[in-house]
């Protein structure tokens, strides 16, 4: 089965899910993630982790399906650049992918974990 014959489908309710995660995960929530932690430092992690994730699942999606239409675009125009556009569009994902690792250690900063 070739990259070109899969259209992957994305879970039908993960755009509203990624919109609760981005907001959950903002620096305006620290302090709903503190109380968490000090109630229940096992639990709050694992709700943060599965934000993490949550957020990571919906920008693979967005990079495949960014992805695949420079693909596309670049089937269809012949004078289109297919590595520059893939290449832009990897860029684009690895930017989206540091903004979501920022966020989760910034959170995950500002508690103070014994190992």
């Amino acid at each position: 089965m070739a990259l070109e014959d899969e259209v992957p489908k994305r879970p039908a309710q993960l755009n509203m899910v990624r919109d609760h995660v981005d907001r959950l995960m903002s620096g305006e929530n620290v302090e709903i993630w503190r109380r968490g932690m000090e109630r229940d430092p096992t639990d709050a992690l694992s709700r943060l982790a599965i934000c993490d994730k949550l957020a990571r699942l919906a920008q693979v999606h967005d990079g495949l399906s960014r992805t695949r239409g420079a693909l596309e675009a670049a089937a269809s125009e012949p004078n289109l650049n297919l590595a520059e556009a893939v290449v832009e569009e990897l860029k684009y994902y690895t930017a989206r992918m540091e903004v979501i690792d920022s966020r989760f250690d910034a959170l995950i900063g500002e508690f103070n974990f014994k190992v």
